[in-house]
């Protein structure tokens, strides 16, 4: 991969990341799949960082989890690293997280 070609990339990406559905949550969010084990018990499975992903990854893998199984939005609570992370990432690319600028 080139640096043009990474940063096209990354530019998708958080254009994805700034714009999907946050369901309420504070940036930053995960997904997980949510899915019940043999004990009827809930097991959350991966992470995330796009709704696309999960959904993507749940429908290739669906015979690895239970039938009901589930895309569930998490917040990455109390994480300064990961809040400067993405405010990096959206820096880099230029890209205004959902509500500023």
């Amino acid at each position: 991969m080139t640096n043009k070609e990474a940063m096209a990339f990354i530019k998708t990406f958080m254009d994805e990341v700034n714009t999907q559905d946050c369901r309420g949550t504070e940036s930053p969010f995960f997904y997980v799949i949510i899915s019940r084990s043999a004990d009827n018990q809930l097991r959350e499975h991966s992470c995330f960082f796009t709704e696309t992903d999960a959904n993507r990854h749940l429908k290739e893998n669906h015979y690895r989890y239970s039938s009901d199984a589930y895309v569930y939005l998490k917040h990455i609570w109390r994480a300064p690293e990961m809040d400067k992370f993405f405010e990096a990432l959206n820096v880099i690319t230029g890209n205004k997280k959902g509500g500023e600028g």
